[in-house]
Formats: structure tokens, sequence, C-alpha cells
């Protein structure tokens, strides 16, 4: 069976979706399923989460809170805050861990990428280094 030269031909474009002119943008907001005997799903207001360059910087220079390694800490966002695709996290959750060297991948690798905590124990140590961090923040500005 011989295939034809014709080229199948392309769908019609579709047409632009029209706006009323009474449509106003609201805020996004994040659905929430309350069970009962209702099944209603509620709307909870999204927080935007804190975005500072001069915070993280500051943590970065911090020792890594891992295994104390001095100078060569990143700034590494907690997961347990809830991080996803086109999702950022906040950066008051944040806590220096130290980045990848020659032959050692490091504690920022160790704990996000590794797979070697659970999910609860990686969390957990995330709440505590957020914390600590916070904390020592906190110390350095009242001592100055």
């Amino acid at each position: 069976m011989k295939r034809t030269p014709f080229r199948r031909k392309a769908p019609p474009p579709r047409p632009a979706k029209q706006i009323s002119a009474e449509y106003t943008l609201r805020p996004r907001a994040a659905a929430v399923a309350v069970a009962g005997p209702a099944r209603a799903v509620v709307q909870v207001p999204k927080q935007e989460p804190v975005r500072d360059e001069s915070y993280r910087r500051r943590v970065a220079a911090l020792d890594c809170i891992h295994c104390g390694a001095v100078g060569l800490s990143q700034a590494a966002h907690s997961d347990s805050a809830g991080k996803g695709m086109a999702l950022k996290s906040c950066d008051l959750t944040c806590y220096p861990l130290c980045g990848t060297t020659p032959g050692d991948p490091g504690c920022h690798w160790l704990i996000g990428t590794s797979g070697r905590f659970t999910r609860e124990e990686r969390r957990a140590l995330e709440r505590k280094y957020a914390d600590e961090t916070m904390a020592m923040l906190k110390g350095r500005n009242e001592a100055n």
C-alpha cells in the first residue's frame, strides 16, 4: 500500500476566550477539603514566602550546622513548609549546610537528596536546624 504524498491539514484555530468586563481578579487561594457529612471545600489564603537575599547571605556565612565545617556553607531551604514545582520556600526556614567539595558530597546533599534520612527524620532535622539558625542570628543581632 502506497502512502499519499499529501500532508495532513492543520486543525482550524480555536477562537480566543473572551473575558467579560465584570470579571475582576481575585487573590489566589488554596482549596482545602473539609471532611464530614457536607464534604465542603473551603478556600484558604496562601501566605507569600519571605524572600530576603541579605538573610540568606547571613545564613550562608555561618558554619555548617550539621557537621561544623567552616567557610563552606550554603543557605539550605527547609522542605517541611511545602515545596514543589513553582513553589518557593520561605527564607526564614533556611539553615547553613556545607556544599559539595571534591571527594565529599557535603551535608546539603546528604540531608536533602541522598535518601539516608526518612521524610520524618529529615523534616525534624530541618525544623530543629531552622530554629537554631534563627536563634543564632537573633543572638548576633542583639550582641551588636
